[in-house]
């Protein structure tokens, strides 16, 4: 690889930085560039500002059929990668990112989950000036080589899958909880966050905290693409799943479910929650679900798993949830004896002959 885009690039950092009214935003240009030309046919959106204060990574680079390919988050020139201040956001975006490059335009370190495949420095910061380290170039085009090479991750496991569904739903809550903070005046639109949470307060739950709302949002989009993935009988091929392709695969036995998703997974899905949900699509992608879910119906002996697996997937997104809402499965005997005791008690007590299929109205008196 010719090392000219590479001394392109740090020279106009170098004359950016110069001006010392450069940020960390000042550079963003040149690195979309330097990325657009050691990788062809792959695109690199800087994400704009509402986007990013949202919780997303600086860029997203996608490949030419649409499929992500992974994520680059920058930093300022003086900033430490390895700084304690970056810590939390850094580790948050690892979990639920496979494959993501950490840079401060000097310094490029690549991660897939929790593994650091390699780190390059490009140049060092020498008081005002941007000394260029040529003989790590070879090594830095390696490593954006490695990064290209990325395809989503094989899953095991139906568990595997409950954490890698858990990580993204949890990102995701962040986004829209934060994209709700920063939205002002709620547009008229339902295709807007601020739109979908009236909505839910005017015909759900009127006090619905836009935090609580963000649970719920990002838990129906992740597990209903799973149930969409479940249903899709191109699964065991790869086939061409997506967002879009998701709303027709939800079970017509949930119409609910199937009108939410399908509302919110078309083409006016809002940006700031986009990309995330495009990354869960290609996750899903990857992965043959109905297989997969045929060793989880052996192991834990339940029927149906498009029920039974929310469980393993809310404990994976939140623990406290699942104690806190009493999501935990109840062996089908226990569930037929409690149905059939309550049945009985209906009939021999409350005088309804039809027991729970009674549609009459019986009187009760309470001492």
């Amino acid at each position: 690889m010719s090392p000219k885009p590479i001394s392109d690039y740090l020279r106009k950092v170098a004359e950016t930085h110069s001006t010392s009214r450069a940020t960390e935003h000042s550079y963003r240009g040149h690195l979309q560039t330097l990325l657009e030309e050691l990788l062809p046919g792959v695109a690199a959106t800087n994400e704009p500002k509402q986007v990013v204060d949202c919780g997303a990574p600086d860029y997203v680079l996608t490949r030419r059929s649409g499929l992500p390919l992974g994520y680059v988050e920058a930093k300022d020139l003086s900033a430490g990668l390895d700084d304690d201040r970056h810590k939390e956001q850094f580790e948050r975006y690892r979990r639920a990112l496979g494959n993501i490059i950490f840079t401060n335009y000097l310094e490029f370190q690549l991660w897939r989950g929790e593994q650091e495949l390699g780190r390059v420095a490009l140049a060092a910061l020498r008081g005002d000036k941007i000394r260029p380290l040529r003989d790590n170039f070879t090594p830095f085009a390696a490593l954006i080589k490695i990064f290209e090479s990325y395809e989503a991750q094989t899953i095991s496991s139906s568990h595997e899958l409950a954490q890698r569904m858990a990580d993204k739903a949890r990102l995701l809550a962040l986004v829209v909880e934060r994209a709700l903070a920063g939205a002002g005046p709620q547009r008229a639109s339902t295709q807007d966050l601020g739109g979908q949470l009236a909505v839910f307060r005017e015909y759900l739950i009127s006090d619905l905290s836009p935090r609580e709302f963000a649970d719920v949002y990002a838990q129906t989009i992740a597990y209903g693409m799973f149930a969409a993935r479940l249903h899709d009988q191109t699964a065991g091929g790869g086939g061409d799943f997506s967002r879009h392709r998701a709303a027709a695969l939800i079970p017509k036995s949930n119409p609910l479910l199937g009108n939410f998703f399908e509302h919110v997974t078309g083409y006016n899905l809002d940006s700031r929650v986009q990309w995330i949900v495009d990354d869960l699509a290609d996750i899903f992608r990857a992965v043959d679900v109905a297989e997969l879910m045929k060793d989880f119906v052996k192991t834990n002996g339940r029927a149906d798993p498009f029920i039974h697996f929310y469980e393993t997937f809310l404990g994976e997104y939140d623990p406290r949830l699942r104690k806190s809402r009493g999501v935990y499965y109840t062996p089908e005997p226990v569930v037929h004896f409690i149905v059939r005791a309550v049945d009985d008690i209906l009939k021999a007590e409350f005088r309804l002959a039809e027991g729970l299929a009674d549609a009459a109205k019986t009187t009760v008196k309470v001492n």
